[in-house]
């Protein structure tokens, strides 16, 4: 089975607080054109049956720079206490139909389509009861995938732990995809990191009304 092949209901992870950026929301930074987090949704709008993001700070700027796009916005009232609240958050409100659940961030300026259809048909083609999370020279990346037997059991139990404590607790449940495209552990969280990539440090507030059709 190929990663096409694959029904995939990502959950792209766009609540934070941005506050390592010096005040500055990274979602709504331009990158080519657009608005980081509409570029990442895009790319995962390619190759999954459905993307849900949950939104959090500024929730409403935020929403408007998704506007047009074939996705379910939720927003997490509970985003100030960190990424595993709304990962949890995710979890408990998602609609959970495909083969896999994709746990993703907002902020990954870096991946490709290639780097996604090699993860996912590394997913298909592997041990599908399994976690399966990227990991670059011994680093830990992003996305992570979740069986949707998993996933549906997270759902489910009301005790369950957060999704970080449920593979940090259950490692013979994880599957490590070995990559050579560092593009997984990149993401934007600093002014510094912006700087490296060779990203200015520009928003634009009117993004929707410069969009041309897509």
């Amino acid at each position: 089975m190929t990663a096409e092949k694959l029904s995939l209901n990502t959950v792209l992870l766009a609540a934070g607080l941005s506050r390592r950026m010096g005040g500055i929301n990274k979602l709504l930074i331009d990158i080519d054109g657009r608005a980081l987090v509409r570029k990442v949704a895009k790319l995962y709008l390619s190759l999954s049956t459905s993307v849900t993001i949950i939104l959090g700070h500024e929730a409403d700027r935020v929403a408007e720079e998704l506007s047009g796009l074939d996705v379910t916005i939720l927003t997490n009232p509970d985003y100030a206490k960190g990424r595993q609240s709304t990962a949890s958050y995710a979890i408990k409100h998602l609609k959970i139909t495909g083969d896999a659940v994709v746990m993703a961030l907002a902020d990954q300026h870096r991946l490709t389509t290639d780097d996604l259809r090699d993860f996912f048909t590394a997913y298909s083609e592997g041990q599908r009861e399994k976690i399966l999370i990227p990991q670059f020279q011994g680093r830990r990346g992003n996305p992570i995938l979740f069986p949707s037997t998993i996933a549906r059991a997270l759902q489910s139990d009301k005790q369950a732990p957060s999704c970080r404590q449920y593979i940090d607790k259950n490692p013979d449940n994880v599957h490590w995809f070995k990559t050579t495209s560092e593009h997984f552990i990149e993401d934007l969280d600093t002014p510094e990191d912006a700087e490296r990539y060779g990203i200015p440090l520009d928003i634009k507030t009117a993004f929707k009304t410069a969009y041309t059709p897509e």
